[in-house]
């Protein structure tokens, strides 16, 4: 079967609404290559940035450890679900400077806050 620009972009539309956004882009990145109409082109551009993004803020974010493998990549279930960060309530700790609003100043709260000052 030869692999089109039509048959990666639609992998990488799969693997966007499964929530893997690298291998997404890598797909949008394939798709790319195989077309030579502008439209396509700089649409890919714009996915494979979007995803990139959402992959990036994603990690940034603790949401996922390795979510772009796919479950059919892992050995076993179980391998599929240890990549996701499982976070309990100890893992969530205050700021140390944290004061509650009631206790604050106008002055504080504008300054670190609002970013006024």
């Amino acid at each position: 079967m030869k692999l089109t620009y039509k048959t990666y972009a639609e992998s990488a539309v799969k693997a966007e609404k499964k929530g893997y956004y690298l291998e997404a882009a890598k797909n949008w990145a394939d798709a790319k290559r195989h077309t030579a109409v502008q439209k396509n082109i700089e649409y890919c551009q714009h996915r494979i940035d979007f995803c990139e993004r959402h992959h990036f803020r994603l990690k940034s974010m603790g949401k996922y450890m390795k979510r772009h493998l796919p479950p059919e990549m892992c050995d076993s279930p179980d391998d599929y679900y240890s990549q996701f960060e499982q976070k309990t309530e100890e893992d969530y700790e205050p700021e140390e400077d944290w004061r509650e609003p009631e206790d604050a100043d106008c002055e504080y709260w504008q300054s670190n806050c609002y970013g006024r000052g």
